[in-house]
Order: structure tokens, then sequence, then C-alpha cells
């Protein structure tokens, strides 16, 4: 199950996607027999799918089964897998000026619609209009104070205060057409017959299945693969099966026994990779005790047997978390604050007791502590019944608090129940994925960001454990507002020892990016070596695969 929610920022880059992505060819691979030079895409999407296209809307057509990308562009692309990567997209360049309080793209030339008519700064302008006009459109929640055109190659944007994470969020954003949406209502558009920048167009459509075909158009040249094909499968076992059976070539899926099911099918040509990107972390909600004393959150930590969740919870599939910082490895490890470097997670149920018993817990009968008040101490960790390496990593968890004498249990939820719980406060503990991007800043704000928060009884939007610390705003702040790399860095690293001596969130394993693909005829796809995009199909790091693919 594709869990996953998405963010991402970065830093100034000049190169061109060519030179930053290896020696893969974006463009003019020839045509071969059929089926040599299309791919077959399966992201787990239910159908049927509607015939909607609007990048605005989370529900339309192209988000549900991941097409959006191949269509619509942004101004730049961003690889998660290395921290300060951004790729020149729809804008050739960019550059902060007045103190971080301007951002100005300069376009990149030569760029069209797929219907031949030329892209320009007018559209990017109307595109951030609409957002600021219809909020609800806002999905990547861009906030400026200002946006407008200097000529046909030019669009600054100015905010109130220095903002750093909007280079990402304008970046990412969706541009369209002013000449096709200037006539109808955003809101409401279904968008069924899209035009966009992107390199491929809709050939054909059912409520079971997409195909896309090369956009003849695009900026970039002649896309390697000539069709894209997206299914729509009922279950996930329905599109297991598929890739199993060699029908799908590129997929995002969780497979239970991967080796065995997929990859000993065809071993010569089928791979995968499952690149570490957030945190899967056991959440404490700190207004309830004891687990608002610190020694108490250390002690559970150092009760858990992180590898033993790795291995058995999670199929081995998310290695570990080996550092307290929270810093995902080896991913950011040129951010690690060196006083932190040598610090690695390790089981020792001697120290947990010691800290229990420093958190004033006394020693009960049976062998469990009881609170300072006398009274007995029983945690439930929830999380959905249908996320079932989550249950299994709870009942690890579970057996290694008995351990140092801390009783606890595991309760099975529906999904909108959990949901509804966590927002509102209404648990203990629960296992929660982080937010994601190439910065550890959105895996930090998502998790202890007190703006995000709420009383309990009231739903938050995000720091779920209701984490309130004026330093971790601080640090926070440093990093949105910091105008060098080093000013950024150290809001990170501040962050870093939040984590570490605070533990507001205990990290668990790191979250793996799904990712299957089948190299018999196309070749160039992401791997460990050469990390250029995550290599899922979904996101807009999906157009740097399908451009970055050629035939063998």
């Amino acid at each position: 199950m594709n869990r996953r929610w998405i963010s991402a920022a970065g830093a100034v880059a000049a190169a061109v996607l060519v030179a930053a992505c290896g020696s893969g060819s974006l463009s003019g691979a020839k045509s071969s027999s059929a089926g040599q030079d299309s791919l077959t895409v399966s992201g787990n999407t239910p159908g049927p799918i509607p015939q909607s296209f609007n990048p605005f809307s989370l529900t339309s057509g192209g988000q549900l089964i991941d097409a959006e990308p191949m269509i619509y562009e942004g101004l730049l692309q961003f690889d998660d897998l290395k921290p300060g990567t951004v790729y020149p997209w729809l804008a050739a360049s960019y550059q902060f000026s007045n103190g971080d309080k301007t951002l100005t793209f300069t376009l990149r030339k030569g760029a069209t619609w797929s219907d031949g008519k030329p892209f320009t700064s007018a559209d990017v302008v109307y595109t951030f209009d609409v957002l600021k006009k219809y909020p609800q459109l806002n999905i990547n929640s861009v906030n400026f104070k200002t946006v407008q055109a200097e000529g046909t190659d030019k669009v600054v944007f100015t905010f109130a205060t220095p903002d750093y994470t909007q280079l990402n969020d304008i970046g990412n954003t969706y541009i369209v057409p002013e000449h096709i949406w200037a006539s109808v209502n955003p809101v409401k558009f279904a968008d069924a017959n899209p035009v966009g920048t992107g390199p491929y167009l809709v050939k054909s459509f059912s409520a079971q299945n997409l195909t896309l075909t090369r956009n003849p158009h695009y900026w970039n040249g002649t896309p390697p693969v000539a069709q894209l094909n997206y299914p729509a499968y009922d279950t996930a076992s329905s599109s297991n099966l598929a890739l199993s059976q060699g029908t799908v070539n590129w997929a995002g899926n969780y497979i239970p026994d991967i080796e065995k099911t997929y990859i000993s099918q065809d071993p010569t040509y089928r791979h995968y990779w499952f690149a570490p990107l957030g945190l899967v972390s056991l959440i404490p909600n700190l207004s309830v005790y004891p687990l608002n004393n610190v020694d108490v959150r250390k002690a559970i930590s150092d009760a858990i047997n992180r590898s033993a969740i790795s291995t058995e919870g999670e199929s081995g599939y998310e290695a570990p978390v080996t550092s307290p910082t929270g810093l995902v490895l080896p991913n950011d490890q040129s951010l690690m604050a060196p006083q932190y470097a040598s610090l690695r997670y390790s089981v020792n149920t001697t120290q947990a007791k010691s800290l229990l018993q420093a958190a004033g817990l006394k020693m009960g009968p049976g062998g469990y502590f009881e609170g300072s008040n006398g009274k007995p101490i029983s945690l439930t960790i929830i999380d959905p019944s249908a996320y079932s390496d989550y249950i299994t990593d709870a009942q690890i968890i579970v057996s290694e608090l008995k351990a140092i004498g801390l009783r606890a249990t595991v309760s099975g939820e529906s999904v909108s129940a959990w949901t509804s719980d966590m927002a509102n406060g209404s648990f203990q503990l629960t296992i929660l994925y982080s937010n994601e991007g190439p910065s550890p800043y959105y895996t930090y704000q998502g998790f202890l960001d007190d703006s995000l928060t709420a009383p309990v009884g009231t739903a938050a939007t995000g720091d779920y454990g209701r984490w309130k610390d004026a330093a971790t705003e601080r640090y926070l702040a440093e990093y949105k507002q910091g105008i060098t790399t080093a000013q950024r860095n150290t809001g990170i690293q501040g962050l870093e020892g939040i984590m570490v001596n605070d533990e507001p969130v205990i990290p668990l394993v790191y979250s793996a990016v799904w990712f299957q693909y089948d190299d018999q005829f196309l070749t160039g796809w992401p791997t460990q070596s050469d990390p250029y995009a995550m290599g899922e199909p979904a996101g807009q790091e999906a157009e740097l695969v399908v451009l970055h693919v050629h035939q063998r």
C-alpha cells in the first residue's frame, strides 16, 4: 500500500537535466516493434477512472492514476533523494533577491503547449492568479504576495517575508494554458481533453484504461517511449498479479515476498529498488501521561528492536532507522551535525528501566510499572487494521515494552476512525509515516510544527503528537527564512538536536519508495548507484524517469 505524503524543496541548479541525470538519453530514440517502446504502468490504482485531468483536483482521473505529470509540468523538478538538487524545467533558471522576498523565474525559450501555441509568462501568472482566487485549488499551499510577468519570459513573485519553502511549492505547481482555462470555471472544469506542455497526449480513454501517446510539440524533443498505458485494477492483488505475469512493466506496488512472486519469474530483466525516503515513526501523544515525560519516551525508544520491525513487520523492505536525529540515511548524510554523527539506536532494556524510574514510575505487582500516583499504566497503540504491516510492527513493540515493564496493547481501527482519532488527539501511541521531500525540513515540519496542531478534541493537520516548543519553531523558521544554505542548514541541525534530546517522535524504519521495473527492452532506470529520481510511477519525478529510460 502506498501511503506516502509528498512534498519537496531544493536549491539553485543551472545544469540541464541531460547533464544532471547521467548517461540516459532524453530524446531521439527510434520506435521499434510494438511493445518494445511502450510501458504499461501500475500505481495500484483502483478503477473506474473518471475522465478528468484537472491538475488542481486530487480526485481527477489524471491525479488518481498518476498520469498527470506526463501531461502537465511545473517550473522546476526536484530530486527527493538528493537534498538540494533541482532540475530546471519550464523555467530555465530562477533567482532569489531582495533578502529572499523576491523570486524571479526565467522561462525556457521555445516551449509550446500540445496544441502548438506558445508557452509564455502570461500562462504562469494566470495559473497562480487562479490559485489565489480559488484557494480550494491551491493543493501545494502556495503563498505569495504578488506575481507579475516581465516580458514573455520572466515571472516575478514577491513575498511578505522570506520563505525558502515556496521554491518547492511554486516550482512543483502544474502550469495550465490561459488560452483554454480563461474561458472556463477552474473549480468545475473536468479538463477531459487536456492541453499541457508535457511529453504526452491522451490517445484513448476508458474507465478501465488510459493510453498516452507522444506529444509532437514537446519542447524537450521526442520522448523515447512511444506510448504509456495506465490500466486500472479493482484490487491490489489484481495489480500484483498483472505485474507478476509481465503485463505490467513499471509499477509502484507493495508486493509480499517480492523475490519469489516477482523477481523469480524472470530474474534477468525484473528488478526493484525501494529507496529510503521518509520516516515511519511511533508517535506519542504528548498531552497524555506518562508520554509527556521525555525519559519515558526515551525508555520506549531504547526498548524497540528496529531491526526486528524491519525484518518481521516490513518484510525487510524498509530499513531500520539508525540515527536518532531523524535524518534519512544515506540521503541526508551531508546534513548531519558533527556532534550527532556517531549516535546510533540500540536496544538497551537496562537503560530503559532506569529511565522509567528516573521519570518517577514505580514497579508494581506483576512486574509492570505504575505511575507516580500509584495507578497502573496501560498504553494502547492504534493503527488501521488494513495496514497489516503497521499492526505487526505495533505487536512487536508491545512485546518489547513488556520486557521493560510497560503494559501495552494494540487496537486496530478503520482508516477513517484512525484518521479522526489521530487528528483529534484521541490516542496514546500510533505508527505514522512522515511528510517527505529533498530536505529533512519537510519530515520535521510535518511531525513538529505547532502551527499544524490543535488542542485535544480539535482536528490537527499535522504535529499530531501535540509537540509545542519555542526552539523547534525557531529552527523551522531558520530554514524557511534562511537566505544562505548555511543558515538553512543551521535550522536543520537544530531540529536534529530536538529529535536527539527530546525524542518528540520515535523513528522506527525508513519509509520505502515502492518501485519495480522490467528492463528487457528499456534501460536507464534509476538505481541506488544512479538515484536521479525515486523511480515510482507517481508524482512529478515520474516524468524524469520516463524521459530518461531508452531502448537497449
